[in-house]
């Protein structure tokens, strides 16, 4: 009974591209075969039905909304096998990334590995003047509230660093058929250096200032002053994201839907004093 439950939580957690999450060492597998071969061993009478739902003991929801798909993993940080990157969202817009993870590498590539554990290598706020470690911190994300109809969950993490200092992570997710809304608020007792980050597919992001529009069958760039508008842009929809704070945007390395070395687009925002909010 509790095997089938696994694989029912498996499919329910199957991205919209038929894998499974990239959350914390994790690589990205196919599931309906790996469903199809255990289903040789044993009984998986499961409903073949994705919904919306939310997995009190391991902290995990999954919104569905029209052709918008939102994971948000809020599991506790205990050890190795987990990446200190929590909560962590992940978005899709039918089968097209848009929110991702960095992912996880083999052993072999000792730096990258050591990199993605850590909080800065998600969609996270996170302390830089704190040490990059993840075992010298201690990260508990605790549920406030999950409304699956209404697509709205809240999330309340403390992060402590073993040096005794501390902040209290709030992030509200809202997510419908056309929008996600992702409000964060760090607070801290003393004065710290602030990031925000989001990881984005990077065949589908233009630079903050520029928007881009269609015209006649070709497409331009409108120069836009504004540096807290970024694009997303497939064949088949235009994404506009906006920040309270200016992005500025960097290029960062994951391990893609194909478990190979890839780079994401990052809009970082940054903050400095006991509260941050974006």
């Amino acid at each position: 009974e509790s095997v089938k439950k696994q694989y029912e939580w498996l499919y329910q957690c199957m991205t919209p591209q038929g894998k499974t999450l990239q959350l914390s060492d994790s690589y990205a597998l196919d599931v309906m075969q790996d469903i199809e071969y255990a289903s040789r061993l044993i009984d998986l009478d499961f409903e073949r039905i994705q919904k919306e739902i939310y997995y009190p003991d391991s902290h995990i929801a999954v919104f569905r909304k029209g052709n918008m798909t939102l994971f948000s993993d809020a599991a506790c940080f205990p050890g190795p096998h987990h990446h200190a990157g929590a909560p962590q969202v992940i978005s899709f817009y039918k089968d097209n990334p848009i929110l991702i993870d960095t992912g996880v590498c083999n052993y072999d590539r000792n730096e990258l590995y050591i990199y993605i554990h850590e909080m800065k290598a998600h969609n996270v706020v996170y302390c830089d003047d704190f040490s990059t470690d993840i075992y010298e911190l201690k990260v508990t994300p605790i549920i406030e509230s999950v409304d699956l109809e209404k697509g709205m969950m809240m999330i309340r993490t403390t992060v402590e660093h073993k040096d005794g200092r501390s902040y209290i992570w709030t992030r509200s997710i809202e997510v419908s058929e056309s929008r996600m809304v992702i409000a964060d608020e760090a607070v801290s007792e003393t004065e710290l250096s602030w990031k925000s980050r989001f990881f984005f597919k990077q065949n589908d992001v233009l630079f903050p200032g520029a928007i881009k529009s269609f015209q006649g069958g070709f497409s331009r760039f409108d120069v836009n002053r504004d540096k807290n508008i970024m694009q997303l842009m497939r064949e088949d929809f235009i994404m506009t994201l906006t920040s309270e704070k200016d992005i500025h945007q960097i290029l960062a390395p994951v391990m893609n839907e194909n478990n190979k070395l890839d780079y994401a687009v990052v809009a970082e925002a940054d903050g400095y004093g006991k509260v941050f909010r974006n």
